[in-house]
């Protein structure tokens, strides 16, 4: 049996100094479970017009424990579904893999007792582009890293090597905009 502080002490006292307790019973209730809402979020992807290839997505939490995982055809379907359990709210992200290579989709706040999801963040496009699954084109400018002008993910030397080849190239008469003269490469 578990005595709580109270009937320690009331049992103490009892013992130590012979005060009686008479016929009064002491209950001292631990609560040990918290029950948590839980529940089952049906969430949809898009599949960015022009993705292709078999991939997986995977919802994780931010140990990289998998809670739901699905096959996708990219080209087949314009959307994607898969139910997530869990409890309460937690924020989970979307990770997509393709030939070793994984990209996150973007991450969400999972409200599985109102049986919801929001976006926290989300890059969709993007991580298909990031795991081959679809081709970068020469007018998404908005998502590339600044000065990235061979889109190899990183602004360095050859960013600088392509720019002052395209300034040779104007200045022995090219026209084209530096986008057309990369395409030509």
């Amino acid at each position: 049996m578990k005595y709580g502080i109270i009937g320690v002490i009331v049992i103490a006292c009892s013992v130590l100094f012979g005060i009686s307790v008479g016929a009064a019973v002491i209950k001292v209730r631990e609560n040990t479970s918290v029950s948590a809402a839980s529940g089952v979020v049906r969430f949809s992807m898009p599949v960015p017009s022009g993705a292709s290839g078999k991939l997986e997505m995977d919802v994780a939490d931010d140990t990289g424990v998998s809670r739901a995982n699905q096959q996708i055809i990219a080209g087949v379907s314009k959307n994607v579904s898969i139910d997530v359990s869990g409890s309460d709210t937690e924020v989970l992200s979307v990770v997509l893999t393709r030939n070793d290579k994984t990209a996150v989709a973007g991450t969400y706040l999972f409200d599985f007792k109102n049986n919801t999801s929001s976006v926290v963040t989300e890059d969709i496009a993007g991580a298909f582009k990031q795991i081959g699954a679809l081709e970068a084109s020469a007018d998404d400018s908005a998502s590339d890293l600044f000065g990235d002008i061979n889109y190899d993910g990183s602004v360095n030397a050859a960013d600088s090597a392509e720019i002052l080849a395209y300034s040779a190239e104007v200045g022995a008469g090219y026209t084209g905009t530096l986008r057309e003269y990369m395409g030509n490469q």
